[in-house]
């Protein structure tokens, strides 16, 4: 059978980031998150129409669309293949999708992308019902799946070479290799935003549409509770100066896109490439003509950095701050301080950039006094923006293998809807104790006079930031009542 046609989607339901790997996080319960382009579906499309494959995108959780929809869709374009891409919490749910669709063309292929699949153990595989499914992957989807589809059509069985998936074959699944990743990031071609409802993903002050370019994969950093040194490798790719502006290029001037997120593990480990990728901007045809904003560690992150950064366009950072003690901070293995998180938050505002600021408890070790820490560096560093998150340990993480060996995995990590509760607790503090603390943590900070008046301020002459801000209130006091 050749596959001519192919169906992609993101599945109706609650707004997850199911083009993340180390995050999925639940963009409708979020603080001021918004849901990111679906790049690695772009990736695949644009890949398919090099071989001249038809294919159709649709995000149906962005576009507000329901299952009803969806199928009538697929019986519609009645494709030869569907490619789509879960999370750890919603994977059930979505195979549950999968299953129907095959009941209506029993002749079609199904892929599943999802960082829960990357050199997932058989009885992980086993406790899902993938019965339906013929591929997984695990690793890198803009590198694989137009492989699978090639090697189909070609009528190979040789799929094992692909790097990252897991392959059905007489209801056994066979792993190919894994930790193999493709370097040649640039010569992936410009993801295919056609495909895409540019309108749906946006700026969250503004309201703007916003893109996201994938600057560099990988982080050689060690944080307990991440799963990009797995997924993505500990070695940094860089993608070179040039093809980053070509990918801008096309955003602004095919698409009119003029707001950008730099998607990057942490986009300031390299400062000569950091130097080098804003120089580019500044000498380009965009200059002056656009903004974006990008994740950094706190360490490194050199002085004058993000002064480069601001006169390249740049307008807010990104930190994962994570916590306001030492002991945390250590065995987290963040590789900072929380001086060197003040130290961070102080130097980009003073380049006039804002700073959002993520923060994390709920580890198993944490008690009271843990979280009295963080209160306090969450208020002393006054982010801009923040999240607070209740810590997921991710099977594949060793945050994961400390929370198994301590007893606090009481409920199964896949199918759970983590971000407003709590999943395990820790040794000290149950789950309704983290989830009420983080309630109101929220609230106080968000309540604060002078937070209120900052944001009027910033707003005062933009009315699309006077509503964007108004409805992130709104939703952040709906899910804090919930």
């Amino acid at each position: 059978m050749k596959i001519k046609k192919v169906f992609l989607f993101y599945p109706p339901g609650p707004q997850y980031q199911r083009g993340e790997d180390r995050s999925q996080g639940n963009v409708d319960n979020s603080t001021a998150t918004s849901m990111r382009a679906p790049n690695d579906m772009a990736y695949v499309s644009s890949q398919l129409e090099k071989e001249n494959i038809q294919n159709i995108f649709t995000d149906y959780s962005s576009e507000k669309k329901t299952l009803k929809t969806l199928i009538t869709d697929f019986e519609e374009y009645s494709p030869d293949a569907v490619i789509t891409s879960t999370t750890t919490s919603t994977i059930k749910d979505d195979l549950k999708i999968i299953n129907f669709m095959k009941e209506v063309k029993k002749d079609c292929k199904f892929i599943m992308k999802g960082s829960i699949f990357f050199k997932a153990p058989l009885f992980l595989l086993d406790s899902l019902d993938l019965k339906n499914v013929d591929y997984l992957i695990g690793g890198e989807i803009e590198f694989a799946a137009a492989n699978i589809i090639n090697k189909i059509n070609k009528n190979e069985e040789n799929f094992l070479e692909i790097p990252g998936i897991f392959v059905r074959s007489n209801q056994v699944w066979n792993e190919s290799k894994f930790d193999n990743w493709n370097k040649e990031i640039d010569d992936l071609p410009l993801p295919n935003r056609k495909k895409i409802n540019n309108k749906l993903y946006f700026r969250p002050d503004t309201g703007e549409p916003q893109a996201t370019i994938a600057t560099s994969r990988g982080c050689p950093s060690a944080c307990v509770y991440c799963l990009t040194p797995t997924i993505s490798g500990k070695l940094t790719r860089f993608r070179s100066p040039k093809s980053i502006i070509d990918e801008l290029e096309d955003c602004y001037f095919n698409h009119g896109i003029k707001n950008f997120f730099f998607k990057s593990d942490t986009f300031t480990i390299n400062h000569s490439w950091v130097k080098d990728v804003c120089d580019h901007i500044v000498a380009s045809k965009l200059n002056n003509k656009i903004q974006w904003v990008a994740n950094s560690r706190v360490r490194p992150l050199q002085e004058d950095t993000p002064k480069i950064m601001k006169d390249a366009g740049c307008w807010l950072i990104a930190f994962g701050f994570e916590t306001g003690s030492d002991e945390t901070i250590k065995k987290i293995k963040k590789g900072a301080t929380v001086d060197e998180n003040l130290r961070a938050a102080r130097i980009v505002k003073e380049a006039g950039i804002k700073v959002y600021g993520f923060f994390l408890v709920g580890l198993p070790w944490e008690k009271q006094t843990h979280l009295n820490e963080t209160e306090k560096h969450i208020f002393e560093i006054n982010s801009d923006f923040i999240e607070l998150h209740i810590a997921v340990p991710y099977y594949g993480t060793e945050l994961y293998e400390i929370a198994k060996k301590e007893g606090l995995l009481k409920a199964p990590v896949v199918g759970q809807n983590y971000f407003e509760e709590a999943l395990t607790g820790t040794k000290f503090l149950s789950p309704e104790e983290l989830s009420k603390w983080r309630k109101k943590v929220l609230l106080k900070y968000h309540s604060r006079p002078s937070y209120i008046f900052d944001k009027f301020k910033d707003s005062f002459t933009d009315h699309r930031k006077f509503f964007n801000y108004a409805k992130h209130a709104i939703k952040l006091y709906k899910n804090i009542s919930r």
